[in-house]
């Protein structure tokens, strides 16, 4: 069993350590510029450019903050920029004791925002990261100043990788053993519409990270948990900050109803397609930095 990780509140000087080394130059290559995050639970990897108000970058499952390389550059012109690796994913600690629930995770953020010293942030998410940052604007909305969802995850993944991952009889066994590289790589080429080099060589590194007893675990325990959206879906209509939603109307995991249904319960002030699949960030950095700004800017 996992065992229960829970951070509540926004975490004090006491409670929670600063960023260890000062920002970086932009435009340096976001691999080389990541730095520990070191918060009251899982100690996290990340990056920080820009300045101005902040924007945090809320990650998929399975990928890592490498995944808003582009955006991020972007983005840090006007904006500080935050991104980081979630809790068993990219370079984060793979824990026993971190629960791999949605409030977990949102729990997760809160403590980043404040160890970046900010207390208000402009929230982005893509897919699980989408569902996450619902999740956060519900439980602490006082910390989201917008709420931009890409392609966000509420529904089961419609590809067959992700249901063949989710079963509960054999979604274990199929994450622990069976997913080699070859299968990874179709579960995140399946978020592209046309895979680049890049994409495959960030695929290619995302398995190599995954691909431990620990990482194998955590990747089943969040994928379980996205089994079962219903009470986030059920609550946008409840949540009153301004927000957007992108979609890549290609999107292989996730039908372009559920975007439109997203956008229309949370009373989106934008909906966008863009002429991708699920990754928008990837795919179309330019375009998904550009209506950022814009509805940041708003």
């Amino acid at each position: 069993m996992w065992a229960k990780y829970s951070a509540r509140s926004t975490a004090s000087s006491q409670q929670m350590e600063q960023i260890e080394q000062p920002p970086l130059p932009i435009g340096q290559d976001l691999e080389r510029q990541t730095r520990n995050i070191v918060t009251r639970g899982p100690r996290l990897c990340g990056i920080e450019i820009g300045s101005g108000d902040a924007v945090i970058l809320l990650h998929d499952v399975l990928k890592s903050h490498i995944s808003w390389t582009s955006v991020a550059l972007a983005l840090s012109e006007k904006y500080r920029v935050i991104a980081f690796d979630w809790p068993g994913f990219g370079g984060s600690d793979k824990s026993i004791d971190f629960s791999y629930d949605y409030a977990s995770f949102a729990d997760v953020a809160l403590d980043a925002i404040a160890a970046f010293g900010e207390s208000r942030v402009h929230v982005v998410g893509h897919g699980f990261g989408g569902a996450v940052g619902v999740q956060l604007a519900r439980e602490h909305p006082a910390s989201v100043r917008s709420l931009s969802l890409i392609n966000p995850h509420f529904m089961p993944g419609e590809h067959w990788t992700l249901r063949a991952s989710r079963n509960r009889l054999f979604g274990k066994l199929f994450l622990r053993q069976v997913t080699g590289r070859v299968t990874f790589r179709a579960m995140v080429n399946s978020t592209y519409r046309h895979a680049s080099l890049t994409q495959l060589a960030n695929a290619d590194q995302w398995y190599a990270q995954f691909n431990s007893p620990e990482g194998r675990e955590a990747a089943w325990a969040t994928l379980s948990t996205m089994n079962d959206s219903r009470a986030l879906l059920a609550s946008l209509p409840r949540i009153d900050i301004p927000s957007m939603v992108l979609w890549g109307q290609h999107d292989a995991l996730y039908s372009l109803p559920v975007g439109r249904r997203v956008a229309r319960e949370l009373r989106s002030k934008r909906f966008e397609l863009l002429d991708v699949g699920h990754s928008p960030a990837e795919e179309a950095p330019d375009h998904t930095a550009r209506a950022l700004a814009e509805f940041f800017a708003a």
